[in-house]
């Protein structure tokens, strides 16, 4: 029992930071319009690939380093915040200019709090993921709740004095980042002087990551707007609105998926490592039938979900929120099936993959506008299939690696 204490720990720790947005829709569904309520979706979408660019590339770059690089990679963590933060000033620049070209000002609202915030929680998700690495998940659960904690007492202070804009509901997420961050700075601030005062080292390896991975986050994020943006050009912003509450509710499977890979990942890597299989495979296929349990569950109550906690204009989400969490089951397997990719530093064909399976998703949406079937139903069936696409392709590459191949064959 004491085993599973911690990873126990761990998992309530990130589905709590994970779903707290979730938990407040209701909240802001009452708060905002549809058309408000349209807008604060596409932050969310821009938040979700913001990290994926700022964070989930740098905890990947940490996460590979500590494996085979031990160390070593303390005195990496300067220069690659250093590189976020540069590339998220000449992103601000270059994305204002054309929203003051166009007076798309929203959209430059939409694009500078979620990627500030994700640079705002570059610290903090840079001390998560070394706790996660040394499995000291009682401490990784302690500080991730700090969030939450933060996040809802803002929330219901808002809902309470009637904030009624998106921009407001947008401010919670950057200044839960925020207080997180300021906390590190009292809680360890030994390691926050050994990593941000002491010498900067060379960015050339951060990089050369970067650079590798920005395909497969670009395309990933192309993935999940490319869908919204020709909704809301298409069929209007109520349609967006009730589609981005489906996809919100849907998108909670791919929440879970980030638990479930940094449970998995710690075990999968060190089996790469050491190749004994035995007992990770185990333990992979015991976190996998869980997931599998909660996943099927789930998508079984969205019904009940959406009628109990939203308002009656939300009931044609119930269909793309199923179908949504079918294409983030998908997703999940593409990260287990991957994770050797990621190990072995299969960068480059990541990124291919991510290309592939979003030209898949691309051209369906082409042939369904020009077939006049467009509608959110069959946009999110086609998100479904985008996943299954990538799904196959990155099998076929795992099973081109030893360690992957070592890993599934029998002890």
């Amino acid at each position: 029992m004491n085993k599973l204490k911690g990873p126990l720990a761990l998992a309530f720790s990130e589905s709590l930071t994970k779903l707290i947005g979730l938990m407040l829709l209701p909240v802001i569904t009452d708060a905002l319009t549809l058309e408000e309520f349209g807008i604060y979706a596409l932050f969310l979408i821009n938040y979700i690939f913001f990290s994926a660019l700022y964070i989930a590339i740098l905890n990947n770059f940490i996460l590979v380093g500590y494996f085979t690089r031990q160390h070593r990679i303390v005195y990496e963590i300067k220069s690659a915040m250093v590189f976020n933060i540069l590339f998220f000033i000449v992103l601000s620049i270059l994305f204002f200019s054309i929203s003051s070209a166009y007076y798309f000002y929203d959209y430059f609202y939409v694009f500078f709090i979620s990627s500030l915030s994700c640079i705002i929680a570059q610290p903090s998700q840079v001390y998560l993921t070394f706790k996660q690495c040394q499995q000291k998940y009682i401490s990784y659960a302690k500080f991730s709740l700090t969030f939450v904690f933060c996040y809802v007492v803002l929330g219901f202070l808002a809902y309470y004095f009637n904030v009624s804009s998106w921009q407001g509901y947008a401010l919670l997420v950057l200044s839960s980042h925020l207080f997180q961050t300021l906390l590190l700075l009292f809680i360890d601030a030994s390691n926050v002087r050994l990593i941000y005062f002491s010498k900067m080292s060379s960015s050339k390896r951060y990089i050369k990551h970067f650079k590798a991975l920005i395909g497969n986050s670009l395309f990933g994020w192309a993935r999940v707007n490319v869908d919204k943006y020709l909704i809301i050009t298409i069929l209007g912003t109520s349609v967006m609105a009730t589609y981005s509450l489906g996809f919100q509710l849907g998108a909670v499977i791919g929440l879970l998926n980030t638990i479930l890979i940094k449970l998995l990942n710690p075990i999968l890597f060190a089996s790469f490592k050491s190749q004994v299989n035995a007992k990770a495979r185990k333990l992979t296929i015991i976190v996998i039938a869980c997931f599998a349990v909660v996943s099927l569950s789930y998508t079984l109550l969205l019904p009940f979900i959406v009628d109990v906690f939203f308002p009656v204009s939300y009931e044609s989400s119930i269909q793309i929120a199923q179908l949504v969490s079918v294409g983030y089951c998908l997703q999940v397997m593409v990260s287990v099936v991957g994770a050797v990719l990621f190990y072995e530093k299969r960068n480059y064909l990541i990124s291919a993959l991510s290309m592939a399976s979003f030209t898949f998703l691309l051209l369906g949406l082409m042939i369904i506008y020009s077939l006049n079937l467009f509608s959110a139903y069959y946009v999110a069936l086609f998100f479904v299939g985008s996943w299954c696409f990538h799904l196959i392709l990155t099998l076929f590459f795992a099973l081109k690696e030893p360690k992957f191949i070592g890993f599934i064959k029998n002890a």
